[in-house]
């Protein structure tokens, strides 16, 4: 469990989830939500982040709304910040934002190269990074 929660003090624990506003990421946030975790939903997709935490509060469950580009250091940092500061230290991070593009490899150009690196590689690393601290800091 989650010690000094500040929103989320009857949950199961706390659950940060990149990429929730659709696919793998939506549907690991409603999966958590429904078995008593409180969800961090987080992905660049601000309206659908909103209506999934609608559709997970009127289930019963507890979520979190936090924008963030994970290929982005500013804009994970900045989240990473309101997660601890607003919400409470995860107890499990879901690095699943990914992307990709279905072409053959010689099609593929550097520029969508580079996005899959830096979303699927780079951004696993950046969320990582930014909650180590607290989390070693927690011993968990």
């Amino acid at each position: 469990m989650n010690i000094g929660y500040k929103m989320v003090p009857e949950s199961k624990g706390l659950v940060w989830i990149t990429g929730s506003s659709s696919g793998i990421g939506r549907a690991l946030a409603v999966e958590y939500g429904s078995n008593g975790y409180a969800v961090i939903l987080s992905g660049r997709d601000e309206i659908s982040l909103n209506d999934l935490q609608k559709s997970i509060q009127e289930q019963g469950g507890m979520a979190h709304v936090v924008v963030c580009d994970v290929r982005q250091e500013v804009s994970v940092n900045e989240a990473a910040k309101k997660i601890l500061k607003d919400i409470g230290i995860p107890d499990i991070l879901v690095n699943n934002a990914g992307v990709t593009v279905f072409k053959e490899f010689a099609e593929t150009s550097v520029e969508e190269f580079d996005d899959i690196v830096n979303t699927n590689l780079r951004g696993s690393f950046l969320t990582t990074k930014a909650l180590l601290p607290r989390l070693i800091e927690r011993r968990s």
